[in-house]
């Protein structure tokens, strides 16, 4: 390693060597230049390679890290993308009852929309927002038959006294159940 090969050279007679060289220098003894020269030379080749082996090693970490990071982005973008498909998937088995039950309300209103009391009622169990919506539609829909037998009952006689000359509209009829329904439940909130 760089360290190793720098403690080698501290070490080594070339070390010494320069150590001798320093000293003289400062005592003022006549140095040969040329083994100065020398000397630093090698001194400046070790430190060359100890920056040539930390680089290398610095490049390695960096490379090392990049990757790691790279793999627990990928990792984590993986973990986020599961976690979204798997909360799309139960909040769909989730809300798929919900759907089921508003729709077959609304079919029925429909039905009773455009006349047709003689809707089955809905027969939901439960205690949730559904649930109790499908059970006031089907006591909406028992009342609207009701008044309508009702209607029927009292326009019977009046019907026959005039041959059946009457006109008759049911969905009148139909229009202003729901409206004495619709009193009726403002009366209970």
């Amino acid at each position: 390693t760089a360290r190793a090969k720098l403690l080698d050279w501290q070490r080594s007679e070339t070390a010494a060597k320069w150590d001798e060289f320093k000293r003289d220098v400062l005592a003022g003894r006549p140095v040969s230049m040329l083994a100065g020269l020398t000397v630093l030379e090698r001194r400046v080749d070790v430190i060359a390679d100890v920056q040539d082996e930390l680089s290398a090693t610095l490049t390695d970490t960096a490379t090392a890290t990049a990757e790691s990071a790279r793999h627990d982005f990928d990792l984590a973008l993986g973990i986020a993308v599961t976690l979204i498909l798997a909360s799309i998937v139960l909040a769909l088995l989730v809300l798929r009852p919900t759907s089921r039950t508003l729709k077959r309300v609304e079919d029925r209103a429909r039905r009773i929309g455009a006349g047709d009391l003689d809707v089955e009622p809905l027969a939901i169990d439960g205690k949730d927002e559904t649930a109790l919506l499908a059970t006031s539609f089907d006591q909406m829909s028992g009342t609207l038959r009701t008044l309508q037998a009702q209607v029927d009952a009292l326009a019977a006689p009046e019907l026959a006294a005039c041959g059946g000359r009457v006109a008759y509209f049911p969905e009148a009829a139909v229009r202003d159940g729901a409206r004495r329904y619709e009193h009726w439940l403002n009366g209970l909130v």
